[in-house]
C-alpha cells in the first residue's frame, strides 16, 4: 500500500483550464486514510474548495517569486466558497511548496482557512504547517486561522490579498 498520492494519477490536469476539484479531493481523501502525502507536479490546477484531512501533507514545487506563482499552483475557479483550502480538523497537516491564487474572486474568500467557534474546538492542538508557499489574490485573507492552537507559517509570501496576509 502506498502513502504517496500524485494528483495526476487521480485525473488532475495542470493546464490552467480544466476543473480539477474532484480529482484533487479524491487524492486528498485517499491520503487522509493513511496520513499520506499528496504530490502536486508543476502545473496550474483550477479548483474549487478543497478539504485536507488529519495528518495529510500537500506538497508542490515552489519556484515562486514576487511576480510569479511558480510551479505547483492551485487557482480558485469559483466565487461561491469561503476558502480554497479548508484545514479545519486537519490536525498535523502540512502545506509545502504550493502557490494558491484566488484571482480576486468572491467576497471574503480566504486562501487557507481553519475555523473553530471556540478555542480547542477540535479537542486537540491543530498544529498545521505552511511552508515555502505563495498565497495571493484572495478577496479575504491569505491565511485565516480562527481559534487555533499551535501552528507554523514559515518562508512564505502572503501577498496581494484584500484581507490580511495572516489573520489569527
Amino acid at each position: 500500500m502506498t502513502n504517496i498520492f500524485d494528483i495526476t494519477a487521480f485525473g488532475a490536469v495542470g493546464d490552467g483550464a480544466t476543473d480539477n476539484t474532484a480529482a484533487i479531493q479524491a487524492a486528498l481523501d485517499a491520503a487522509a486514510e493513511c496520513r499520506g502525502v499528496v504530490q502536486v507536479p508543476p502545473g496550474n490546477y483550477m479548483t474549487g474548495k478543497l478539504k485536507l484531512g488529519k495528518g495529510v501533507s500537500l506538497e508542490g514545487h515552489s519556484a515562486w517569486s514576487f511576480r510569479s506563482y511558480g510551479s505547483s499552483i492551485f487557482t480558485l475557479n469559483t466565487a461561491d466558497t469561503d476558502c480554497l483550502l479548508d484545514i479545519t480538523g486537519a490536525f498535523g497537516c502540512a502545506i509545502r511548496g504550493m502557490s494558491l491564487n484566488g484571482q480576486g474572486l468572491g467576497e471574503g474568500v480566504h486562501g487557507v482557512k481553519l475555523y473553530w467557534d471556540q478555542y480547542n474546538g477540535g479537542s486537540e492542538e491543530d498544529t498545521p504547517t505552511i511552508d515555502d508557499c505563495r498565497i495571493g489574490n484572495f478577496s479575504g485573507d491569505a491565511v485565516h486561522l480562527e481559534h487555533i492552537w499551535c501552528f507554523s507559517v514559515r518562508h512564505s509570501m502572503l501577498c496581494f490579498n484584500e484581507g490580511a496576509g495572516l489573520d489569527i
